[in-house]
């Protein structure tokens, strides 16, 4: 089964009530969600997961209705709803009420003795409204799982779910995370040449936390998560440091931990055990606010991050990257890697004018100091 990485789940908000027999009757006590998604990059679109319990008493009879309600910035004007069931008991292992993640194959979550809600969706952008077919009851505590397919993410950052009745009375909230990006990485040994598979990546946007353990977040879950089993998952990371002349690395299963840090402006070369993929938490950079953030490089190679969330071209993201006093491009060559066949690739700059592209790395040649100064 798929897992799904980086998806947040702010566990246990507080109840508005927390003894029961205070609670007046027919009031609304707010519950926990637990929200999925299969795809969880800012502005593309998803299936969204949701299970939620714990909230108010809806009759199909009454033309009550059950209403998801996404944060500012989410589209959901062409989703449609796979799926929406109800049990009176939780559903199986995992303990996730969303198990990671069987979004697009609704057939996966048909929980023993549970009655399939008939609904008529009527999609707005911002919110889902499901209405219940007479006679359908979803009584406080039953447990219930709505599969709703191409909602088209938010911006990048923390966001607000909320689950509510026809008159918008929060029955369930919870906080979860959209990304900026993912990156995609090999893993493995390369049956050519039997050594470890390399991945050449740099961070399209701006992390939240630079630190090797947020942005790497996923990478260290699986290592801990496999720790002591047959095939414990192992990573590396590496940087050459051209100021300092030495190479700066992480290895996860010893102790050279000199690397603490991964930035943008910078790539990095990236050795997982096996495949794997990482969600970064973060943001592009403001348009038009200020200026521009600039990386500067010393004479010879370095290892050159490209810091955009869409491929652009290596003229334009060098334009200002120039040598006095002719002003010449300070960039001899660029190289970049090709996780494909595990190999380098001249791009042919600057005879040839490459597209540069997110989540890429680069070898870059320098002329002599110079810095890059991306156009805002």
């Amino acid at each position: 089964m798929k897992k799904v990485f980086g998806i947040v789940l702010a566990l246990a908000l507080v109840l508005t009530a927390t003894v029961a027999s205070a609670v007046p009757a027919g009031a609304v006590t707010e519950g926990t969600v637990n929200v999925c998604i299969d795809n969880p990059i800012a502005g593309q679109v998803s299936n969204y997961c949701i299970s939620f319990h714990n909230g108010s008493l809806l009759k199909g009879a009454d033309g009550d209705f059950i209403d998801v309600m996404f944060p500012y910035g989410t589209d959901a004007s062409g989703s449609s709803v796979i799926i929406v069931q109800k049990s009176p008991t939780p559903p199986p292992a995992p303990a996730l009420w969303c198990a990671p993640c069987a979004c697009t194959n609704s057939t996966a979550w048909a929980w023993a003795g549970v009655t399939t809600v008939s609904v008529t969706p009527q999609t707005a952008t911002g919110f889902v409204r499901l209405k219940l077919d007479a006679g359908q009851i979803i009584e406080k505590c039953y447990y219930v799982f709505i599969n709703i397919a191409d909602v088209e993410n938010p911006t990048s950052c923390e966001h607000h779910l909320q689950v509510g009745t026809s008159t918008h009375t929060p029955v369930a909230s919870e906080t979860y995370t959209i990304y900026c990006a993912k990156i995609d990485l090999v893993g493995g040994v390369n049956p050519a040449t039997g050594m470890a598979m390399m991945n050449l990546i740099s961070l399209p946007c701006y992390p939240v936390d630079t630190s090797i353990e947020a942005v790497l977040g996923e990478l260290f879950l699986r290592k801990t998560a496999t720790a002591g089993t047959a095939n414990p998952f192992s990573f590396s990371v590496w940087y050459w440091d051209n100021v300092a002349k030495v190479w700066v690395k992480y290895v996860s299963d010893t102790s050279f931990d000199d690397l603490q840090t991964i930035e943008p402006g910078k790539a990095y070369w990236v050795k997982p055990s096996t495949d794997a993929t990482i969600y970064i938490h973060g943001f592009p950079y403001p348009p038009g606010q200020g200026p521009p953030v600039k990386w500067c490089y010393p004479f010879s190679w370095n290892m050159v991050g490209y810091a955009s969330l869409s491929s652009d071209a290596a003229s334009k993201y060098l334009a200002y990257t120039k040598l006095p006093p002719t002003y010449i491009d300070a960039v001899l060559a660029i190289w970049r890697f090709d996780t494909t066949i595990q190999w380098y690739v001249d791009t042919g700059w600057p005879g040839v004018d490459p597209n540069l592209v997110p989540g890429q790395g680069y070898w870059m040649a320098f002329l002599g100091e110079a810095c890059i100064i991306p156009p805002v």
